[in-house]
């Protein structure tokens, strides 16, 4: 049976976010006026453009926050480096092989999973 895996699923989320507008230069000039020895407030700024993901992305975070495990816990129960399932979860490294489809399984199939643990 083949099912179909997205890994899409929390791109709306960070869509959202990034469709915040950054300020506008006559905000920028108001500020600036009212006060010139101080610097605009740019915290709401985000980068004009599109999120992009690789295909393929794995958001790993929401796979194990999905099973109420801590990453020790997660990595523990599925023999994982923890310093791995970090390094995946911060987005620094993304999951290739095996492991890709370890966590795959867990999002969509987290019961047959949990039963060839048990069997193993």
């Amino acid at each position: 049976m083949a099912v179909e895996y997205d890994p899409n699923k929390n791109k709306a989320n960070i869509k959202a976010a990034a469709k915040k507008r950054r300020p506008s230069d006559a905000s920028i000039r108001k500020q600036i006026a009212s006060n010139s020895d101080a610097a605009p407030d740019m915290s709401g700024r985000i980068a004009k453009g599109k999120v992009r993901f690789p295909k393929g992305w794995i958001d790993v975070k929401r796979i194990r926050e999905k099973t109420g495990l801590t990453q020790k816990a997660f990595a523990a129960k599925y023999q994982l480096p923890l310093a791995t399932l970090r390094k995946w979860e911060q987005n620094q490294r993304q999951p290739t092989g095996a492991a890709r489809l370890l966590l795959i399984m867990i999002d969509t199939q987290p019961k047959a999973v949990a039963k060839a643990l048990e069997a193993a």
